[in-house]
């Protein structure tokens, strides 16, 4: 799994061939928090123990988990709110979002080789055309987080080999069950 995130292409060998094929994709991974699934619920107790959940949580490898860019904590939504009504937008106007963004990707990578879409940049790209304003500075600057909730890591991008900076948050309950 580590190595189609990383190159964008699997390779299948067999006895007296081997084949690559493309093989970018977008990884979306839902996991519990805890073997029973209650941990940090305010409405349900969890009967965990820390090493039950250190142990639930490594067997996810590290470096796998170190290649998902975005970690994020949902509490659990109860069923009345589920089957509340609600307003939705339909399917026609969403559409209509992700064709603009598209023109708009297509248009900002007009001039850049191999690029058609965010998830094509390279780190150098990434710098030019997602520049932090002063004002975002400020914003980012001002941020208080705990310590120890995010980590970043360091890998060479799979096309241009330079090395580039990612950081992912961590979940609260991997944090507190390894104290």
């Amino acid at each position: 799994m580590r190595q189609p995130l990383e190159d964008g292409s699997v390779t299948i060998a067999r006895a007296a061939i081997s084949v690559t094929f493309p093989s970018r994709f977008m990884l979306a991974a839902v996991m519990n928090p805890c073997p029973c699934g209650y941990f940090g619920d305010p409405s349900h107790e969890c009967h965990c123990t820390p090493p039950m959940i250190q142990r639930y949580v490594s067997k996810i490898s590290g470096p796998l988990l170190d290649r998902i860019d975005i970690h994020i904590e949902v509490p659990a939504v109860k069923y009345k709110e589920l089957r509340a009504p609600s307003s939705s937008e339909d399917s026609a106007a969403v559409r209509g979002r992700v064709i603009a963004a598209q023109q708009k990707q297509i248009a900002r990578y007009k001039s850049e080789k191999k690029t058609y879409s965010n998830a094509q940049m390279a780190p150098k790209m990434v710098r030019k055309h997602c520049a932090i304003s002063a004002d975002g500075g400020k914003v980012v600057g001002k941020r208080r987080d705990p310590p120890g909730a995010f980590r970043a890591s360091s890998r060479p991008h799979p096309e241009s080999g330079s090395h580039y900076r990612r950081s992912g948050c961590r979940s609260r309950h991997t944090s507190q069950a390894s104290k």
